[in-house]
């Protein structure tokens, strides 16, 4: 499965899914434009929309109750909160998993979920099946995988697959997205050196696209706390948000001498995210057409000041994050 989800999100075919991550973007800031309030309803809208896009080559969603997306969403959350450590008794008393499922709810529950899933993901990938034999498919990853025979497994895997794809996907680029906006609040400054550099290298005239990409020059850190708070690294000022001293005259920094230009928050090795080129290209888009379009600003309490968040290592975004 693993080898079919690489070449389903590689960084070659990532670059075909440019038409759709720009598209989400540019309707992304209008709705941020008309209604800033729902920015976080929004962002969900747009990373749900794309993922869905990316992987079974849907229309653009422009409702966030859509019942397609509800129903995944669901599929997202019972994973999420099945990996909890200490979710069931069965994690510490290994001899329940051979109770029946009448004697064991959480089994019973897993095993109605599970028929339930099996059908609506099956319907999703069979049909972008249809439009691949009938040769009027658009770029996805579930095309991908039918037309290059990678799916060197049964239907109900491969749908399961695409599913959770999208789950982790949807998830985690929503919560990066919902930080960005965090940081931006706590950090005018960056923020506005930020909107410098959009205004010198895109314009006025125009909105952001992937033609950018190598001039938004940037070397981007994942904030994982054990590897990017360490003061002998980092300095004094290791925990205060200065994206800018990862860069020295336009080169990377010392401490990222060794990088080599890899996310840590993607992890390692052979198990690193197969989908880190997807979520990057839709993070730098997404990120750039907000920061082009708009000033991130706190909302203003009763007496006119502004209400900023109070805690920045308080973290509420699922379980990735």
């Amino acid at each position: 499965m693993r080898r079919a989800a690489h070449e389903g999100l590689h960084k070659g075919i990532a670059k075909d899914y440019f038409p759709i991550q720009q598209n989400e973007a540019i309707y992304l800031v209008d709705a941020m434009l008309r209604d800033a309030s729902s920015w976080e309803n929004h962002l969900q809208r747009a990373t749900t929309s794309a993922i869905m896009s990316l992987i079974y080559a849907t229309p653009m969603i422009k409702d966030e109750n859509e019942p397609s997306v509800a129903y995944i969403n669901g599929f997202a959350s019972r994973i999420t909160q099945a990996a909890f450590p200490g979710a069931h008794y069965v994690e510490f008393f290994t001899w329940m998993k051979f109770l029946p499922s009448f004697m064991a709810p959480w089994k019973k529950y897993a095993e109605d979920w599970y028929k339930k899933d099996e059908v609506v993901f099956k319907g999703f990938y069979n049909d972008v099946r249809k439009h691949v034999m009938a040769g009027d498919e658009r770029p996805s990853f579930c095309a991908t995988i039918i037309k290059d025979k990678l799916n060197e497994f049964n239907d109900v895997e491969a749908a399961f697959l695409a599913a959770t794809i999208y789950a982790t996907g949807a998830e985690s680029s929503s919560a990066v997205l919902a930080w960005f906006m965090h940081a931006m609040l706590l950090n005018p400054e960056v923020q506005r050196k930020a909107h410098e550099e959009l205004d010198t290298v895109v314009g006025r005239s125009r909105m952001p696209t992937f033609s950018d990409y190598d001039q938004l020059r940037t070397t981007v850190i994942a904030n994982v706390l054990s590897l990017h708070r360490d003061p002998e690294i980092y300095g004094p000022d290791a925990t205060e948000f200065k994206p800018e001293r990862h860069i020295v005259n336009g080169r990377p920094a010392p401490a990222m001498a060794d990088g080599n230009g890899r996310d840590v928050a993607f992890g390692f090795g052979r198990r690193i995210c197969v989908g880190r080129h997807v979520a990057n290209y839709g993070l730098f888009i997404d990120i750039a057409c907000i920061l082009w379009a708009c000033h991130i600003l706190p909302v203003r309490d009763a007496n006119g000041k502004p209400v900023l968040p109070v805690d920045d290592d308080e973290v509420n975004h699922g379980l990735v994050v």
